[in-house]
């Protein structure tokens, strides 16, 4: 792989800052790319580009053949910061925009969102990365009984 570019895709506003390790020839192992912007302006609103990056295979590269991206070590923070949920997967990236407990996501903390957690505890259902970071309320890194219990609290003012 050769070539490397990464750019600005539409969600980043025009004084935004990009870096990258990306301007080098034949990149063997890693990319690192940063974007950040010194005047605390968010991102552009909605779903589309975040980043494109752009590169040319090599010459004995055939058709048919393989090229794995992954993208790992993802870090979003807001403008003060402070750490936003995220997941990289299949070329996307996802921020977490729902609140602990509110795991279907409608912005209200009901039973619903208690069978939803416990669907995810029993693992009848396969969440989304926002249902399971929604639905394990305490924040251990694991959805079971606890996150029933403390989203019901929530619901009961507890």
């Amino acid at each position: 792989m050769s070539n490397i570019q990464v750019n600005k895709g539409a969600l980043i506003a025009v004084n935004w800052v990009l870096e990258s390790t990306a301007n080098a020839d034949n990149i063997k192992d890693n990319i690192k790319v940063v974007a950040y912007n010194e005047k605390t302006q968010g991102l552009t609103n909605g779903a589309g580009e975040l980043l494109t990056l752009t590169f040319t295979i090599g010459n004995n590269d055939k058709s048919g053949d393989v090229l794995n991206l992954n993208l790992s070590s993802l870090l979003v923070s807001d403008a003060l910061g402070e750490g936003i949920p995220a997941e990289a997967s299949n070329g996307k990236v996802t921020v977490v925009t729902r609140n602990k407990g509110d795991v279907n996501g409608d912005n209200t903390i009901n039973v619903l969102d208690v069978v939803g957690t416990l669907n995810i505890a029993l693992d009848t259902i396969q969440p989304t990365f926002e249902e399971r970071y929604a639905a394990d309320a305490n924040d251990d890194g694991t959805v079971n009984v606890l996150d029933v219990v403390s989203i019901v609290n929530t619901i009961l003012g507890k």
